[in-house]
């Protein structure tokens, strides 16, 4: 960043809102970036937060916190002030005063949406040979999926060893890591009910370790449901039909906690399906999750599913098989998250993603379809009403495999 043309006015993916700053010189501008670009790295590289790694430099490099505190106080504003005293009653940064201390939690703020920003930058990059997970492991190379109609981003599970009740899996002396939009019970489940289908899993291209590191905890994640869906596909060549399902925003928590909580806490705004026949045997369904935050770092992440069938109109739904389906997670920062949350995917195009797959399944019923929606998609409220909006009909018979 520090690299990059200071303009007079500060650009919106550094700060919540743009400001006026033509009273601080071009010499602290370079000397809070290339600042900020330190300590963002040293964050990266030790994975600690940004609170707890300025508040170590507090301590053990004082000559440098005093320099990034007072080049950052010179453009300090009331609204940075307004977001930062909140957090005063944490005991981080005692030693400073009231006025020092707002300026060192804004700098906390700004150093995590950076953070945030260069990890997802890399969680979604595409694969390529140079990334240490195939320096470490330069065979796994050869389990790359290559389509040939993306960049590559999954790799073969058929030639990985999962590490049971973990995130991790093992290939040759090497330990992996599943991208942490996996969930492990998840992944384990669909092993276990699709044994013969093909699987592809997005593991981190900067993740790799000689030894298994410790485990993340997560959440049991296999949710049983009997869903009813179209009965006999009936979506017509060049017709493409949808829905969406909305999370309303309640007054308060007592109105209705559990959608009071994913609305405010989780950010889910809703759920939107595309349906859409392109020729007799091709049907396709997109459906995206549509999560909104806006605490520093602005952007709209999508949870996204997607499959396709080459089964005609009139097919039962429980007799119809999936060529593929995948899971993957969708990046809209910025000006572009605003733009998405204007659109619908049931209405057509939407602003393009940083996109990168994290699953792919192939040749599966489709009515594992919702299984898989039901542990991938994070809101129960949305899940309720997606499936009672699905609900046209019960199948006679369901297929187990």
């Amino acid at each position: 960043m520090a690299n990059r043309k200071l303009n007079s006015t500060l650009r919106r993916d550094y700060f919540t809102e743009p400001m006026c700053i033509g009273t601080v010189s071009e010499d602290i501008l370079k000397d809070y970036f290339t600042l900020l670009d330190e300590v963002v790295a040293s964050c990266h590289s030790d994975n600690v937060a940004s609170h707890t790694n300025l508040d170590d430099l507090s301590r053990n490099d004082p000559v440098f916190i005093r320099k990034f505190l007072a080049a950052r106080k010179t453009f300090m504003t009331d609204s940075d002030k307004e977001k930062a005293s909140p957090y005063l009653p944490i005991g981080y940064f005692r030693d400073f005063c009231v006025e020092d201390r707002l300026v060192l939690f804004t700098l906390s703020f700004e150093v995590a949406n950076q953070l945030h920003q260069r990890r997802m930058d890399e969680r979604l990059e595409p694969y390529k040979m140079e990334h240490p997970l195939f320096k470490a492991t330069p065979d796994l190379w050869r389990h790359v999926r290559m389509s040939g109609e993306r960049p590559a981003d999954l790799v073969n599970s058929a030639g990985l060893m999962f590490v049971a009740g973990t995130e991790f899996v093992k290939f040759g002396s090497h330990f992996a890591e599943l991208d942490y939009g996996l969930n492990p019970g998840l992944v384990s489940w669909i092993r276990q009910r699709f044994p013969k289908s093909p699987l592809y899993v997005r593991l981190h291209p900067y993740r790799v370790f000689g030894e298994r590191p410790s485990s993340r905890l997560h959440e049991a994640i296999v949710r049983p449901i009997d869903p009813h869906w179209w009965i006999n596909l009936e979506v017509h060549p060049g017709q493409l039909t949808g829905l969406t399902v909305e999370i309303a925003d309640p007054a308060s928590p007592s109105e209705d906690l559990e959608v009071w909580w994913e609305r405010h806490v989780k950010g889910i705004r809703r759920w939107e399906m595309s349906v859409k026949r392109s020729s007799p045997n091709y049907l396709s369904v997109m459906v995206e999750e549509i999560i909104h935050r806006n605490v520093g770092f602005q952007e709209v992440i999508g949870s996204c599913i997607h499959l396709d069938t080459s089964a005609c109109v009139g097919t039962e739904a429980a007799n119809a098989q999936l060529m593929h389906l995948d899971l993957a997670v969708n990046w809209y920062p910025g000006e572009k998250g605003d733009k998405r949350l204007s659109q619908r995917l049931d209405e057509g195009m939407v602003e393009t993603a940083t996109r990168t797959h994290l699953l792919r399944l192939e040749n599966i019923p489709l009515m594992g379809f919702f299984e898989i929606t039901a542990a991938f998609l994070d809101s129960r409220v949305l899940l309720r009403e997606w499936l009672s909006a699905q609900s046209f009909a019960i199948p006679n018979e369901q297929t187990t495999d």
